[in-house]
């Protein structure tokens, strides 16, 4: 193994030459994985979020605990994480990710 600028350049330009076309179809089939989880996981926490809300709502009480004042109570930090982390699971499961 060679080191210095010249030999990094030359190396670089020989592993570019060597991908396929298909290398850049792939990252962005990839990326569009990606995004169509992140539109999912949205989509689930929203409704994590307004179905706690609802839930709330319905017992009668303002806040889940006093330990955040002002801010819901310790279960509203992570009503919606309640309901994107299986949703997420099943993406890494089914091999999606």
């Amino acid at each position: 193994m060679s080191y210095g600028v010249v030999p990094l350049w030359r190396d670089a330009l020989y592993n570019y030459s060597n991908f396929s076309p298909y290398f850049f179809l792939s990252v962005l089939y990839s990326y569009a994985r990606l995004a169509l989880v992140g539109a999912v996981a949205n989509v689930f926490g929203q409704l994590g979020d307004l179905s706690m809300s609802l839930i709330k709502r319905e017992a009668g009480i303002k806040d889940y605990s006093h330990l955040f004042l002002t801010h819901g109570g310790m279960l509203d930090r992570f009503d919606s994480t309640m309901f994107i982390a299986p949703v997420v699971y099943f993406f890494v499961a089914g091999g999606m990710l």
